[in-house]
């Protein structure tokens, strides 16, 4: 959970070998975070116990809004963390920003 918390708070702390891997993780998991909001949404509104057609529409409304930025997430938190290590690095010669 504290690797998590550092990728959230990516530009402001310094990156740790761990959590830039975790974060590099979650990147190519974004399609998986946002399948997980329109499940918790899907159970959530109990759809699933009273097979309510109605709220199937709300869950899909909400995840058409909600999915670009939970998408966008774990790339914005690499970009946060590549610039955080090349600031970090003084000269840039360990890190390039072009790589983010």
């Amino acid at each position: 959970l504290k690797c998590l918390y550092n990728i959230v708070r990516s530009g402001f702390v310094p990156v740790a070998l761990k959590d830039f891997y975790i974060a590099d993780q979650l990147t190519s998991l974004s399609i998986i975070l946002v399948d997980i909001e329109y499940v918790a949404c899907y159970l959530g509104t109990g759809s699933w116990h009273n097979n309510d057609s109605i709220v199937d529409h709300v869950c899909e409304g909400h995840n058409r809004t909600v999915e670009p930025y939970i998408a966008m997430l774990p790339s914005l938190w690499r970009l946060l963390q590549c610039i955080r290590r090349w600031r970090d690095s003084g000269d840039g010669t360990k890190a390039n920003p072009r790589s983010a």
